[in-house]
């Protein structure tokens, strides 16, 4: 253990019994936590409490609704994604958007999600995927 960070605190989150080579202590907020080493000053951080930072960021930059937003999109889907209504939780779901306008559209799963990427968004692409599974019975 790194003698120099015993104890650190991070906002509220006080950190105790930091193992820098195991990247683990215990947060007095969340108990036992993996450690996020990160920026200049190279000052260990509670997982959680970067999740919950990057989050406050991360949706607003990159799709112009808050985290919040995104759950009460999902409340309105009841918890399912929009193309094959599987259950789908918070953390695992996908605010699916328009990349050429930007517009937010539903939440998916992550393969839902994976498979519109991966055929581009490009509708004749998925009515060709279609007649191929025809064809093949499916």
């Amino acid at each position: 253990m790194d003698k120099a960070y015993k104890n650190k605190y991070t906002n509220d989150h006080l950190l105790g019994n930091i193992d820098l080579e195991l990247k683990t202590a215990f947060c007095v907020v969340c108990g036992p936590v993996n450690v996020v080493v990160s920026g200049k000053s190279k000052t260990p951080t509670c997982s959680i409490r970067k999740q919950e930072e990057n989050r406050k960021y991360y949706y607003p930059t990159q799709y112009g609704i808050t985290y919040e937003e995104k759950i009460a999109l999902l409340e309105t889907q009841q918890g399912v994604c929009a193309l094959c209504e599987s259950p789908v939780g918070v953390e695992k779901s996908h605010v699916d958007h328009d990349h050429f306008t930007g517009v937010v559209r539903e939440i998916l799963c992550s393969s839902c999600n994976m498979g519109l990427g991966l055929f581009k968004e490009d509708v004749s692409l998925f009515k060709r995927a279609i007649a191929y599974l025809d064809k093949h019975g499916h």
